[in-house]
């Protein structure tokens, strides 16, 4: 391993240690299944805000979006506005209701919401098949994620799969069993923010690299293909409403994720709830307008040759130095834990809440 490598190596570990204290601190503080599950309703708007943004935009954002605006240009645009309208939609059309339902009703998960008020039957049916999908659907996107962690070890260190995704599982499991939702959410706030921090600093980077918006203009005029600076993407009629729909259909299942409906239930008041949308939405405004420079500044710079889902990496390699550089790899590993250690959390509380009160509603217990 050569000394770039080390001072990476070292922004790393020292990184995952601060994430791991958090846990150890959280674990302090629970005291009950609602303090585990859901942090007793304590979350500040910082907190709440930060922590849905993370767990929502994870590494498909820092690697996936920018590759999706490198490979298809200004059409990938298109799906920013279904992105942005499942933030409004969670925070502020639902949040109110499952914040306040939540209190009152002292619900846990939000099997507990679905099902409040329904007969016993019922809610034992709805609650085990609630469980059999979250656990279903959450092992494809653990892998997932888990997946893009490898790519990040394996660029950087060369290191092989499975090496690589037992590290990231064995820190995401440490700090997550031992403090819950309080750590789970705290740390999702922490790495929020060094998201943000990245996603601003190397599209800048780039940016200037890339000759500014004019050398983007030059250089993308001259060699991207047919279609690349069109906001239709060369697409019209039917395969432009169909391709419009399709990309904004993304942002349809933030309403649906039990991860992400959990912050609004465990934000601790209405002005906590409001000032927490106003932070996750300027978080979304940033991170992805950072992304869509980051795509283009990288066509630019690195032509069309390139794997796109690797172009976050590349441009990191090239543009940034080792310390810095290793702050971007933490940046993509903080996307990827802060989606992991939530779906694992959330799958937890289906096994050990949801599923334990559909027996009893069934009359099993």
């Amino acid at each position: 391993m050569n000394g770039d490598n080390l001072i990476v190596l070292a922004t790393l570990v020292a990184y995952k240690l601060v994430l791991v204290g958090v846990g150890v601190w959280a674990s302090r503080r629970n005291r009950t299944e609602g303090d585990f599950f859901l942090a007793s309703q304590g979350l500040g708007a910082w907190v709440a805000g930060l922590s849905y943004a993370a767990s929502t935009s994870s590494a498909w954002v820092l690697l996936g979006f920018s590759g999706f605006v490198y490979a298809n240009g200004l059409s990938a645009l298109w799906m920013v506005p279904g992105i942005w309208g499942g933030y409004v939609a969670v925070w502020l059309f639902f949040g109110r209701r499952l914040r306040a339902e939540t209190a009152e009703r002292g619900h846990v998960t939000p099997t507990d919401f679905l099902t409040a008020g329904l007969a016993d039957r019922s809610r034992a049916l709805i609650g085990i098949l609630a469980s059999v999908f979250i656990l279903f659907c959450f092992i494809f996107y653990i892998a997932a994620q888990f997946g893009a962690a490898a790519v990040a070890f394996e660029t950087q260190f060369g290191l092989g799969v499975t090496e690589s995704v037992l590290i990231g599982a064995a820190i995401v499991l440490l700090y997550s069993l031992l403090g819950g939702f309080w750590a789970v959410s705290v740390t999702d706030m922490l790495q929020g923010a060094l998201m943000a921090v990245v996603a601003v600093a190397l599209p800048v980077t780039a940016l200037i690299a890339a000759g500014g918006f004019g050398g983007i203009a030059d250089a993308l005029s001259a060699t991207a293909p047919e279609g690349y600076l069109d906001i239709t993407g060369g697409h019209a009629g039917f395969v432009l409403i169909g391709f419009v729909l399709g990309v904004w259909g993304v942002g349809v299942n933030a309403m649906g994720q039990p991860q992400l409906i959990s912050r609004l239930m465990a934000v601790k008041d209405e002005g906590a709830r409001m000032r927490g949308f106003t932070i996750a939405i300027v978080w979304a405004v940033a991170v992805f307008t950072g992304m869509t420079i980051l795509g283009l500044a990288g066509r630019a710079i690195v032509g069309g040759a390139a794997d796109g889902e690797a172009l976050f990496y590349t441009l990191a390699d090239q543009l940034l130095p080792p310390v810095l550089a290793g702050l971007v790899i933490a940046a993509v590993l903080s996307a990827v834990m802060s989606t992991v250690d939530s779906i694992l959390l959330s799958a937890s509380a289906a096994v050990s809440h949801d599923m334990r009160l559909s027996r009893r509603f069934a009359g099993k217990e």
